[in-house]
């Protein structure tokens, strides 16, 4: 796990949110297809790891996955990318964890 931060979860919130979620995919999709406004990649929230189930929009920063249903904003996709490359769902393990990815010390 990252190392001990020292900041908000709403800094920290307001950073994802300025790197757009074309970015926040190339971060942690293991795979992704840009076509247009849209960004094609496997979802993070369910074993089916098929290309085409789950698609982010860039211009309104959010995503929605047809394989399970689950979609919401850049922030939301976070917290499920975080979960995916490390178990973790504590909130401030989430924390620690993204300001870390992001370089953030």
């Amino acid at each position: 796990m990252a190392k001990k931060i020292f900041i908000s979860g709403e800094k920290l919130r307001a950073i994802v949110e300025s790197y757009g979620i074309l970015e926040l995919v190339s971060m942690y999709a293991k795979e992704f297809n840009v076509k247009g406004n849209l960004v094609w990649f496997i979802c993070p929230s369910h074993p089916d790891k098929s290309l085409g189930s789950t698609v982010a929009y860039i211009d309104k920063n959010d995503y929605y996955c047809w394989g399970c249903n689950k979609g919401g904003d850049i922030w939301t996709l976070a917290q499920e990318f975080i979960r995916e490359k490390y178990g973790s769902t504590n909130y401030n393990d989430f924390l620690e964890a993204l300001a870390g990815d992001l370089g953030i010390d």
